[in-house]
């Protein structure tokens, strides 16, 4: 056996060693949901894929490699979907009292918004605060209440806002939403909203659009004056440049009727 040759082979075993005593590749991802039927939420046909998860976060959709995640989940075919997201519920305080959700998460809603029709939270620092010391199952967002704001500003009584009650008023929306409210919400149909002029809205709505948040109503009619009231909601959202999100969109069925000419 020559010099040469016992070199080479004694190279070639170092080599097998290393590559045997090497530790295992890392594992990329967390999860992997195999099999399912994703949909993504843009209105195409669902198709067959796998979803890999990373730090909380999808990072890859399609044919993932086998043993590439921690954790493997079997679909079977059933469908995968975004959480989906409740932007109109009256949870506000009860998220403390059942913080798991289980309502919503079992119907796969994973974000849920609160404060509707103009009622809300008064403190949202100290909503959210608690929130985050005790948990939640779903993610929670907030409205901050027009009626809410009359109450504390006027009580709850008629009469338009005096322009120091305006002021103050302005600056509870304008606190709420640096505090993370989304916006701001009307109940144009229960007291002490429905006393509220248009006008008046707007500038409220105006504070809320410079942080760029939405304008949720609760519109003052869904009988005869829906027209009207749907009216007011885009004269609001147009002069205080802001988005707007019309509440509870519907007619019921005798203006319906009445409106094809049948009793």
């Amino acid at each position: 056996m020559t010099k040469a040759f016992t070199a080479a082979v004694a190279a070639s075993l170092l080599v097998c060693v290393g590559a045997w005593g090497q530790e295992p590749a890392k594992l990329q991802y967390d999860l992997v949901i195999r099999n399912g039927r994703v949909m993504d939420g843009s209105g195409q046909p669902a198709v067959r894929a796998d979803v890999a998860i990373k730090g909380g976060r999808i990072v890859a959709i399609g044919a993932v490699a086998p043993g590439s995640a921690a954790e493997e989940i079997d679909a079977g075919g059933r469908a995968v979907a975004p959480g989906f997201i409740d932007v109109h519920t009256h949870v506000d305080g009860e998220i403390h009292t059942s913080p798991a959700a289980e309502n919503f998460v079992r119907d796969g809603v994973t974000t849920i918004v609160c404060g509707n029709c103009g009622g809300s939270v008064k403190d949202v620092a100290a909503y959210f605060a608690r929130i985050r010391e005790r948990g939640a199952g779903v993610d929670v967002a907030t409205l901050y209440g027009h009626n809410t704001v009359l109450k504390e500003v006027k009580g709850d009584r008629k009469g338009e806002l005096t322009a120091e009650q305006m002021e103050r008023a302005k600056e509870l929306v304008r606190k709420a939403m640096r505090e993370g409210a989304v916006g701001l919400s009307t109940g144009l149909i229960y007291n002490p909203g429905q006393f509220s002029s248009t006008e008046e809205i707007v500038e409220l709505a105006k504070v809320a659009s410079e942080f760029g948040g939405i304008y949720a109503s609760h519109i003052r009619g869904e009988h005869g004056t829906i027209l009207k009231a749907i009216d007011e909601v885009i004269t609001i959202a147009r002069e205080a440049h802001v988005r707007c999100e019309i509440s509870h969109f519907k007619l019921p069925t005798d203006v319906v009727a009445r409106s094809a000419g049948r009793t």
